[in-house]
């Protein structure tokens, strides 16, 4: 267990933002083969949601309206001390080398931000079967630093789960339970990190009624020992 002192309260960020209200006030993130970032990561935040209530987790969404300063004073009003929340943002990676592929987390200053980063990554990578380019310094972002990490009150961290410029992890995240399992890499990160057992993995295409519903079995079985 990485965070034994903190509360089951996560804040999930779908990183950049899109008001459908206004138009032109939006911050699609990269955008490669007209696909947008954000719309992705949105996706990707809709499915972990109900994954980690499942197991037991208070969550709260930042809104999609926000940009990433109104997102961080959003989150801190909510979670104003560091043992008050966990809180994920969700991004997709950008490279003009489109062989570049994989999943990667960051981490700030402190050796339990560094464990939580690499339970992201390890998780993410794993469920979703794309390599681990494991956790890193977010000093080596391209900006020096991230505001998700070092401007939020609570635990934080921000995950990158695949790349956008490399077709082979976006033929993976659009399948047919790509962002399934991206989600629930995601959530399964964050047990990890609580001591909370694992979700099962999803049953592949091929596997038969009766398999499926052992599987949702399982999921109701860990809920009650919660």
């Amino acid at each position: 267990m990485i965070l034994p002192n903190t509360k089951k309260y996560i804040i999930v960020n779908a990183g950049h933002y899109d008001d459908p209200d206004t138009p032109h006030f939006d911050d699609p993130g990269a955008v490669a083969n007209q696909v947008r970032e954000a719309v992705e990561v949105m996706k990707i935040r809709d499915r972990v949601v109900p994954l980690l209530k499942q197991t037991g987790f208070a969550i709260s969404s930042v809104p999609d309206d926000l940009d990433l300063r109104e997102s961080i004073a959003w989150a801190n009003e909510k979670a104003p001390k560091l043992n008050d929340a966990l809180a994920i943002d969700i991004h997709l990676n950008y490279l003009s080398n489109p062989s570049a592929r994989g999943t990667e987390s960051f981490y700030g200053q402190t050796e339990i931000s560094k464990k939580i980063a690499e339970a992201l990554a390890n998780n993410v990578s794993e469920t979703l079967g794309v390599p681990n380019r494991g956790a890193k310094p977010d000093t080596q972002t391209a900006v020096g630093s991230l505001g998700w990490i070092r401007k939020t009150t609570m635990w934080a961290s921000l995950v990158e789960v695949c790349f956008l410029t490399n077709p082979e992890d976006m033929k993976i995240l659009h399948s047919e339970s790509g962002y399934d399992k991206a989600a629930r890499g995601i959530a399964n990160g964050i047990c990890e990190m609580f001591g909370v057992p694992k979700l099962p993995n999803l049953p592949s295409p091929e596997v038969g009624e009766k398999d499926r519903e052992k599987i949702k079995l399982q999921i109701i079985e860990l809920v009650n020992q919660l």
